[in-house]
């Protein structure tokens, strides 16, 4: 199964105290065929973790986000990439609902990179709610997804008080 070669290759390669995964390391392996429980179950094994790069993958929200009250704590995760995901406004919905729990799952993020997708308006106002709570983000990179300039107005008015975020 994809989860056994997934666990094999960072068993190979002496990653049990992984700081850094990116899914093109796992080149080769089926991860459509990955089951988000199996994704999550191998994730939560390594909270360890300071940058979790997905981009380019064409994984599914659903293959990255699961129930929000299930993800362990990450303390040293400092970049979070969604780059090329295909994520929606519901990708995002999820993403969001991710980031506002408490206590915070990710509480030195500060890159989170969800460009060259296809989240609207709608998708960017739940995005940017959540933000507001993630007090260590500085970098948000939102290019070539589906936002309207309304919606980025919206955006921005809603993540002005945003402690650190670069504008």
């Amino acid at each position: 199964s994809s989860k056994k070669q997934i666990q094999a290759y960072l068993y190979r390669n002496q990653l049990l105290s992984l700081e850094q995964i990116t899914i093109a390391d796992l080149k080769g392996m089926d991860l459509m065929a990955l089951r988000p429980v199996d994704l999550h179950d191998i994730l939560t094994h390594h909270p360890n973790l300071a940058r979790l790069d997905f981009s380019d993958k064409h994984l599914t929200a659903e293959n990255i986000l699961l129930n929000p009250k299930s993800w362990p704590v990450y303390p040293a995760l400092t970049h979070l990439d969604l780059h090329n995901t295909q994520l929606s406004d519901e990708g995002a919905k999820q993403l969001a609902m991710l980031l506002k729990v408490e206590p915070c799952l990710f509480p030195s993020l500060s890159v989170l990179d969800v460009s060259h997708n296809q989240i609207h308006d709608q998708g960017f106002k739940e995005l940017a709610i959540a933000l507001l709570k993630i007090k260590t983000l500085t970098v948000c990179i939102l290019d070539k997804n589906c936002l309207s300039y309304t919606g980025f107005q919206d955006f921005l008015r809603i993540i002005r008080d945003h402690p650190r975020l670069e504008r």
